[in-house]
């Protein structure tokens, strides 16, 4: 044990505790973000969540596994605090379909590109679409990632074993700009990270406060609400989607209820790993950029 970080072997994960009171915050905070969207002209049609399992989970172990709360049992939880309308994707299971693939990072605590696939297919087939092959992706790979887990541990374990990330490119024509004052073109899979220490922000080029992906597909205008466990799984929406709009609400300084009205959004995605049901803060996120809606 580091801290709150326990290190088995060669691999190291933050331990899960589910607080009852977070997780209640979250549920009801997207249960309102979901009632102001759904009223008044151009609704939303359809909102998902899906909770992304962390590392802790898939502990075989059950001397480490009781040092963690069941995500199983925090996300049913969440789950069944949401409005039935709301579209729950099972991305636990479709992960625990995988176990022996490398779904988490050893020394980092985000998923792989490889995890995050899992739960964009289960994400696309609970909607009724159909998710691309994992196996047409052309690959890249990333060598030498020592990660968050690693820096806040200096595991001597970890650094002689780097974790390798494998990147999946889109095969969709596609733009992606993010914005603060204005915008700014970006590339999806930003490999000036490749060099550099947070390899994990070749994804997306890291967490922006909201940007925009337009793509060559059909299909209706997706808001994704995500934290860092999103930038992996976005890449592969590409292809069922005209246009993306990707939002950090601990970034994202605009009234969500007039961004998604002006920009004529008509489905809403949160993405988020299970840490937001350990504490209130990311909820508190998500009720901030709501605003005065929200009450």
């Amino acid at each position: 044990m580091h801290g709150k970080v326990l290190i088995t072997g060669d691999r190291a994960m933050n331990l899960f505790t589910y607080d009852p009171a977070a997780g209640k915050a979250y549920a009801d905070a997207v249960n309102r973000i979901r009632e102001v969207l759904t009223s008044g002209p151009e609704p939303l049609e359809r909102t998902a969540v899906l909770l992304a399992p962390t590392a802790a989970e898939f502990v075989r172990s059950p001397k480490w596994k009781a040092l963690s709360s069941s995500q199983q049992e925090a996300f049913g939880s969440v789950y069944r605090q949401l409005n039935g309308q709301i579209t729950t994707i099972d991305a636990l299971a479709a992960l625990r379909e995988h176990a022996g693939e490398p779904l988490h990072f050893r020394t980092d605590h985000h998923w792989t590109a490889t995890g995050a696939y899992y739960a964009y297919a289960a994400y696309v087939k609970a909607i009724g679409l159909t998710p691309i092959p994992l196996s047409s992706y052309a690959t890249e790979k990333v060598h030498g990632f020592l990660g968050s887990l690693y820096s806040a541990t200096l595991n001597r374990r970890l650094a002689e074993r780097p974790d390798t990330i494998v990147l999946y490119k889109p095969a969709v024509k596609h733009e992606y700009v993010v914005h603060y004052s204005g915008p700014l073109r970006m590339p999806l899979l930003d490999m000036s990270h490749a060099g550099k220490k947070n390899k994990y922000r070749i994804f997306l080029s890291g967490d922006r406060p909201w940007g925009r992906i337009t793509t060559e597909s059909d299909g209706p205008r997706l808001a994704v609400i995500k934290d860092s466990y999103g930038n992996a799984l976005i890449p592969f929406l590409l292809p069922h989607f005209s246009e993306i709009y990707v939002i950090d609400p601990r970034q994202f300084n605009r009234p969500l209820d007039a961004f998604v009205r002006e920009h004529k959004i008509r489905e809403l995605l949160f993405v988020n790993n299970a840490e937001v049901t350990m504490e209130s803060s990311f909820a508190e996120q998500l009720r901030r950029i709501l605003g005065s809606a929200a009450h």
